[in-house]
């Protein structure tokens, strides 16, 4: 399976997994457009979700500042929402004698040019990890 089917397969997952009875999502489109891969809005609970996804089979994700931050700079428009989330959604396909596995960050800071999450290791200066229910709570402990 080639990377960008691989990368659309895990999108749409996304857009699944967070489409339930209050939660609507929705794929936007291209990277050309500079826009969050997935975005989530549950209008009930005053949220909105944008997510960026990635999938690697190594065991490793590089992922470029300037994509979290456009995460972060989306969100602003959003003036309406009281909870604006930007998450950074990340599936290990296999790798270091492990099977597939999902992890979910909200963005915190960013200060690099690049970010490199692992199955072991992630930068929590810049990354808090989640859980999709944390997340689909609008940020909210159940």
């Amino acid at each position: 399976m080639n990377r960008k089917k691989v990368g659309y397969d895990w999108e749409a997952e996304l857009v699944k997994k967070f489409t339930s009875n209050e939660w609507k999502a929705i794929r936007l489109g291209a990277p050309s457009v500079h826009l969050p891969d997935v975005v989530a809005v549950n209008n009930k609970r005053s949220a909105i979700i944008a997510m960026e996804a990635k999938s690697s089979s190594m065991g490793i994700i590089k992922v470029r500042e300037e994509q979290l931050q456009r995460l972060v700079e989306f969100l602003g428009t959003f003036s309406i929402y009281r909870t604006k989330l930007p998450v950074l959604a990340i599936r290990f396909m296999r790798g270091g004698g492990k099977g597939r596995e999902v992890r979910f960050y909200i963005v915190k800071a960013l200060n690099s040019k690049w970010l490199t999450v692992t199955r072991d290791r992630y930068p929590d200066d810049a990354l808090i990890s989640t859980t999709i229910e944390y997340l689909l709570n609008a940020g909210v402990d159940s």
